[in-house]
């Protein structure tokens, strides 16, 4: 058993202070439902994570600050994912698109883009 002051329902955690429900787990601080974290610094029910900070809901991700819903993410910043992020992105391209085509700056041949 390692030494982890100030931490509630936690269980084989070493340097971790002030988190709440966290396992097998190294220094973590200020989080909470974390599961086989190592330097995690204010995060909400994750796990697999390390050197990342402000993450929600996500799992496996590397150097990771301020992101929601994500996975498998390595040197990542201000990610996240919601049902209308497939719609958001593709209409901020379809505008995009549009202002180059009004411009002439862009040709559209075929599949492809010149």
């Amino acid at each position: 058993m390692f030494r982890s002051d100030y931490t509630n329902y936690s269980i084989d955690n070493k340097d971790c202070y002030l988190s709440f429900s966290i396992t097998e787990c190294e220094n973590v601080l200020y989080s909470e439902l974390i599961d086989k974290s190592k330097n995690v610094l204010d995060c909400y029910a994750v796990q697999k994570l390390e050197n990342s900070s402000y993450n929600i809901s996500s799992d496996m991700n590397y150097n990771c600050h301020f992101v929601i819903e994500s996975s498998k993410c390595i040197d990542s910043y201000f990610l996240f994912s919601t049902p209308k992020s497939q719609m958001f992105i593709n209409g901020l391209l379809d505008k995009m698109v549009e202002d180059l085509k009004s411009e002439k700056k862009i040709k559209k041949v075929g599949r492809g883009l010149i």
